[in-house]
């Protein structure tokens, strides 16, 4: 049976231990999260933190994979008014020049692959909401990192899922086929990094204190962010499948995401900072009617979130995204 690898993670968020620009997360109560079904929020968020615990997938018809994610308030206006005026942003404003970075820690993960479930979870950032990827709007971006616990053969790995869109051409990064083989379990406050330079508009990441450099398109060439792009939002992200009697039930799953220098700890070019307090879409945005957005529908514009999919293959084989 073909397996599926969610290739997403949008948002905005930071760090327990950023305490000089605190940035927290939508409540796991938050009717705002009906915006972008059928992702749910996770079910404990904590100001910059995400957990959940793994539990039974199965309905009548099988196992179902079950999305989550997390991303902060401002984020979501940035999303809605991306989808009213169709240009790019976030709720972070890049700076015009040098390196800018954030990490995310894995605070738990199961330690071990099992072949009746496994989890996909991870950290990345995006220029608007995921819909820009699979639509014709111009100036799309999005990068994600995720680790996987795989049960299919290939074992736990890490994969980067990057995509943009640029001069109405949808690009996909060539790291989106570079699996990274984990070992579980993981070591204690594993962390991933990913840096912006946007001296050359170019995007790199780390892997547990290992540079691993800045992403290729599929031609060799940088993968870029576009011009038009000036702000981003971050966020957590990721999807489950588990069978009723999976031993990997009840296992905790979480991380923290970190945007302060001070706090960093893997090894980012020489100069880089993190990301400054502030937001790009100001208060909380109206409906082109002047009402406040409700949570429970769309704006008008605004797609339901479709999750883009990527097949599971062997280590060693590109994954390429389903066009």
């Amino acid at each position: 049976m073909r397996k599926y690898i969610l290739a997403a993670v949008l948002g905005s968020l930071t760090s327990a231990a950023s305490a000089t620009c605190p940035y927290p997360l939508m409540d796991e109560t938050s009717t705002r999260y009906d915006l972008f079904q059928p992702l749910q929020p996770y079910s404990n968020i904590d100001f910059q933190s995400v957990e959940y615990l793994m539990q039974s997938t199965e309905s009548a018809s099988g196992p179902e994979v079950v999305s989550y994610q997390a991303l902060s308030d401002a984020m979501v206006d940035a999303v809605i008014q991306s989808a009213s005026t169709g240009l790019p942003g976030g709720d972070l404003a890049l700076p015009a020049s040098g390196i800018v970075a954030f990490e995310w820690q894995m605070d738990h993960f199961p330690a071990y692959a099992s072949g009746d479930g496994y989890v996909v979870f991870g950290a990345g950032f995006a220029s608007s909401n995921f819909p820009w990827l699979q639509s014709g709007t111009d100036n799309a971006l999005s990068v994600s990192i995720a680790l996987a616990n795989s049960p299919y053969g290939q074992g736990p790995f890490a994969t980067v899922v990057a995509g943009n869109r640029i001069g109405g051409v949808l690009n996909w990064g060539a790291s989106i086929g570079g699996v990274h083989p984990v070992a579980l379990p993981l070591p204690a406050n594993y962390r991933v990094g990913i840096y912006l330079n946007m001296d050359a508009r170019t995007v790199g990441f780390t892997l547990n204190g290992v540079d691993k450099g800045y992403l290729e398109n599929e031609q060799g060439g940088p993968f870029l962010i576009p011009t038009a792009v000036s702000s981003i939002g971050l966020a957590f992200s990721g999807f489950t499948q588990v069978m009723g009697n999976s031993s990997l039930i009840g296992s905790p799953v979480g991380g923290t995401l970190i945007t302060d220098s001070a706090s960093f700890t893997q090894p980012f070019p020489a100069g880089t900072t993190g990301f400054t307090c502030g937001s790009t879409s100001g208060s909380r945005l109206k409906l082109p009617n002047g009402k406040p957005f409700p949570g429970k529908s769309n704006p008008r514009g605004l797609q339901k979130f479709q999750p883009l999919l990527l097949p599971i293959k062997p280590l060693g084989q590109a994954l390429k995204a389903n066009r």
